[in-house]
């Protein structure tokens, strides 16, 4: 199973928010829409803002995180679960799908996360997981300068090609890989951080997102440099 995401929507107009996450909240949709309702795990769901996206598109969703002040809100949206991503108190096959966004990299234990990840998934179920990835040498060196984004220390840093072999290595069959993030990270990055920057983020990404569009598919192999990754991911039945 391959879910399609069409070119054009990929370069649809999109505040910061969605600017920064790339091409994730429409693989999320088209996730969700082909498999219909189900029970979906949010790992590592912050405040919870994704839990709210999910709900409304009818999913029941459960939320894990390790911060008890981010959860104090997540829980409006949804149930919620203090724990350590490497270990979770939920039984084998509990979920339909678990999405982990731009978490991996904030954790000690990617391995032991992922191989948790597989065991919650029900036989046929799907992670679609979102992470920054070392790729890209300015994003190396900018890490180099400051190991934490908005406060949570980077523990763990991988490549594309490095996280790809720690999905195969947990027993998940890839379906579909996406690479973003040539140069609009940084600008993402950097409205995070400027107040001017912010406020001019409703019309700029656009004509930023539209450069690196165009600079993608004019130099295909400029991709591996991109500073960020997805992989949507399948727990076959052999396992």
């Amino acid at each position: 199973m391959r879910i399609g995401i069409a070119e054009s929507s990929l370069r649809k107009r999109r505040v910061l928010r969605d600017f920064w996450e790339g091409p994730i909240p429409f693989a999320e949709q088209e996730l969700l829409r082909k498999i219909g309702k189900g029970v979906i795990l949010d790992f590592g769901c912050g405040r919870g803002a994704g839990m709210r996206r999910f709900r409304e598109r009818g999913w029941d969703v459960i939320g894990v995180d390790p911060r008890f002040v981010d959860l104090k809100i997540a829980k409006t949206f949804g149930h919620v679960v203090c724990a350590m991503g490497e270990w979770s108190p939920f039984v084998d096959g509990t979920f339909d799908v678990v999405i982990s966004s731009h978490v991996l990299h904030h954790m000690t234990g990617p391995h032991e996360a992922l191989r948790e990840i597989f065991r919650c998934l029900k036989l046929g179920g799907y992670l679609l997981l979102a992470e920054t990835v070392e790729d890209n040498p300015l994003l190396r060196f900018a890490r180099n300068i400051d190991p934490y984004y908005e406060g949570v220390r980077v523990k763990s840093r991988y490549t594309r090609k490095e996280l790809r072999r720690l999905i195969e290595r947990n027993h998940f069959i890839l379906l579909e890989e996406y690479s973003w993030g040539l140069c609009v990270w940084a600008y993402a990055d950097l409205a995070k951080r400027s107040k001017t920057l912010a406020r001019i983020s409703y019309f700029l990404p656009s004509v930023i997102e539209s450069l690196e569009n165009s600079i993608l598919t004019r130099a295909k192999p400029l991709t591996k440099y991109c500073a960020h990754y997805y992989a949507l991911v399948y727990k076959g039945k052999s396992h």
